[in-house]
């Protein structure tokens, strides 16, 4: 046995000894300069399991039935076969960041946002694929055109670029052009791309060599051009408050300027179909101009929609920011109206986690039912209120908010939420927290609030503790210690009279807190330095917290959970997840963008995320592989798995995390196929090990 154990041994010492003969410079050296470990491919330490309640359309395109809508969550499809009844049939979760634009091809779909052009294959509506993606050499994408094989991306400061699709799932940049302004949205016609480039007027480029795109001629001194569609010779302008331009273009290189129609405050987009333009203003909705005669315009109609101007397929569709899309019928263009609308559930803020359950406060009080974590849905919902933050005890939830209301809700039956109660705070109230017979709030400018609730019919303020003006975030532990703003620890075993145990001041606003064990996890920064950190403090001896760890971040920190050795902090642009086995010294796992400013929390296997933009489920347990749990894959992983093995070595942390191959069992083969795939370019660790045990 011992002499089999040994060849097996050595043969896995053979094989690493033969890639690094097989990693050598030219003399035949080894690379030392870069140790192999460091080489091996980036891992995901979070990934995403589901969502629901998508915030936020930027754009959208109709195809026949559907329409396509590109969200900051990522790609939604609707059926609209019945317009005055949208019906959501797939979605497919990108995690973009600031989407902007999208157009739809034959069976694929292409999504600019500020990072690049993704490109999704929806060949079947009900299962989009992702096909491929582009990044745009650190360019901002703001809109897109489709001309043949080929993508015209307006980029705003850095014009366009002309990315070759004739490949949808190998995308590649052929060539750009810098306009003179800033290019905020560009149509295509034949070989010529016409483009809105903000200051810079109109700019138009010849595109018949994508190689080398070149200017053909411009227009500025028209206002700051944001939108712009193309009908025969005539290009139309959304040039803000500068109305909307009407420029004769037969003329490539000399166009001019027609006519401008003036509208009530601003053109912000446009869309031409036939002899009618369908014109944004933000203070009168949608006006319907006849351009019939390019000199003489002439609105016939208007309705009082306020959004995006997006695409004309027999009715008009325009894609809300603060919503979904709404569907306008132009039958009769003297009296157009809404034919229907997909809107989305009001953004959630705070939540709070209950069994399969999760309770969030933002426009009212929403319920999300979690039992599938793949497939969470909205399951009860109540309009009623604004919320923003949340605590949730027995079969209530208590609710503060920024209308100076503290509002009770009944949350008994999930699908069936409803206001229960409520108390005027006379004030904007911030964070609750629920202590006995008493919900503790604190407030912008009346200090601690403390609310009985013995009777949660009739809430009665008891007490404003004025010596706590700083409003800011709670945390309670063992119902006696209480945390707001930095780390202020008060003894709150008596809610109506308070003792102070410390008062520790840190540098920056704290925004959030998660208490684990003996350490406080703040989320904090500096708005004004654009700058974040989690701070650790150690609070064993309560009266003499002490800060023993940071981790600095390029935003303020907003919300913070804490599970074990793992925390997770948002900064209002992205998710960290972080290792905080040693308190003093957090290593960063992952880091996740495009969630926009978001709440967090987190269970033993799960982060749940409430951002603006909707509300998401990752998975956060190191990969599979991942033998020591140190959060890395790297060759420490398969030493472990063979000293366990062979040697007698302690077990895997997490015994599942060291089945590589999830096979179901942990053996020689798993250290081979981590081996293989850090320097070999193999099949990385599969997924699922831990569903194998």
């Amino acid at each position: 046995m011992i002499t089999i154990r040994f060849l097996l041994v050595a043969s896995l010492l053979l094989a690493t000894a033969n890639i690094y003969s097989n990693d050598t410079d030219p003399a035949g050296y080894p690379d030392l300069e870069t140790p192999l470990w460091e080489k091996a491919p980036d891992h995901s330490a979070m990934t995403f399991v589901g969502s629901c309640m998508w915030r936020g359309t930027a754009d959208v395109a109709v195809r026949g039935d559907y329409a396509y809508l590109t969200m900051q969550s990522g790609l939604m499809i609707l059926n609209i076969s019945d317009p005055s009844a949208p019906v959501e049939v797939s979605k497919l979760c990108l995690q973009m960041m600031w989407t902007w634009s999208i157009e739809v091809s034959g069976d694929f779909a292409y999504i600019i946002d500020y990072n690049g052009l993704t490109i999704i294959n929806i060949a079947d509506p009900y299962n989009p694929i992702l096909a491929g993606s582009r990044d745009l050499n650190q360019s901002n994408g703001y809109d897109v055109a489709l001309s043949g094989d080929y993508a015209v991306v307006a980029q705003r400061a850095d014009g366009i670029q002309l990315i070759d699709i004739s490949d949808p799932y190998n995308a590649a940049l052929d060539g750009s052009y810098d306009t003179q302004g800033d290019a905020r949205s560009v149509v295509v016609q034949g070989s010529l791309a016409y483009i809105a480039d903000w200051g810079g007027g109109l700019q138009i480029i010849d595109i018949s060599d994508p190689h080398a795109p070149d200017s053909v001629g411009a227009l500025d001194g028209i206002g700051f051009a944001q939108d712009i569609d193309i009908s025969g010779d005539y290009a139309y302008l959304a040039c803000r408050n500068e109305g909307l331009k009407i420029i004769y273009i037969g003329d490539p290189s000399d166009p001019a300027l027609l006519t401008t129609f003036t509208v009530p405050s601003s053109a912000n987009y446009i869309q031409v179909d036939d002899t009618l333009a369908y014109v944004m203003d933000p203070d009168s909705g949608l006006l319907v101009v006849d351009i019939s005669s390019p000199f003489s315009p002439v609105q016939l109609g208007s309705v009082e929609v306020y959004a995006k101007v997006s695409d004309i397929d027999g009715q008009v569709y325009l894609s809300d920011w603060n919503g979904g899309i709404h569907i306008v019928n132009v039958d009769d263009p003297q009296a157009p109206f809404l034919a229907g609308s997909s809107d989305t559930p009001a953004s959630g803020r705070d939540f709070v986690i209950d069994g399969n359950y999760a309770y969030t406060a933002g426009a009212g009080l929403h319920v999300i039912d979690l039992s599938d974590p793949s497939a969470p849905f909205l399951t009860g919902s109540t309009d009623v209120g604004g919320g923003y933050y949340i605590e949730k005890v027995d079969s209530l939830a208590y609710v503060s908010s920024n209308d100076s209301i503290f509002r009770i809700y009944n949350v008994a039956d999930p699908q069936n939420p409803y206001l229960f109660s409520s108390v005027d705070s006379a004030g904007y109230s911030y964070d609750v927290a629920a202590n006995g017979d008493y919900a503790l709030l604190t407030t912008w400018h009346d200090g601690l609030m403390v609310i009985n609730t013995t009777d949660p019919t009739t809430p009665i303020i008891e007490a404003r503790h004025m010596d706590y003006w700083r409003s800011g975030f709670l945390e309670l532990v063992d119902d006696t210690l209480l945390f707001t703003e930095d780390v202020l620890i008060i003894n709150v075993a008596d809610p109506l009279n308070p003792v102070n145990v410390a008062d520790y001041q840190l540098y920056g606003n704290s925004q959030d807190a998660e208490v684990v064990d003996s350490f406080v996890y703040l989320a904090s920064g500096d708005s004004e330095l654009m700058i974040g950190w989690l701070r650790i403090v150690n609070i064993a001896d309560t009266e003499n917290p002490i800060e023993v760890g940071s981790f600095s971040m390029s935003n303020e920190g907003g919300s913070v959970a804490a599970w074990d050795n793992f925390v997770c902090i948002s900064d209002g642009v992205s998710l960290h997840l972080l290792d905080v086995a040693d308190p003093t010294s957090p290593q960063l796992l992952d880091t996740k963008g495009g969630l926009g400013w978001a709440m967090i929390d987190m269970d033993g296997e799960y982060i749940y995320v409430s951002s603006s933009y909707g509300f998401y489920i990752y998975q956060y347990r190191t990969p599979c592989g991942d033998a020591n749990d140190d959060g890395f894959i790297n060759i420490g992983d398969a030493v472990y798995i063979i000293q366990y093995v062979f040697l007698g070595g302690p077990p895997p942390p997490w015994i599942c995390l060291a089945d590589a191959n999830s096979d179901g069992i942990v053996n020689v083969g798993d250290a081979v196929t981590l081996i293989n795939y850090i320097f070999r370019g193999g099949l990385p660790p599969v997924d699922g090990c831990c569903e194998q045990f």
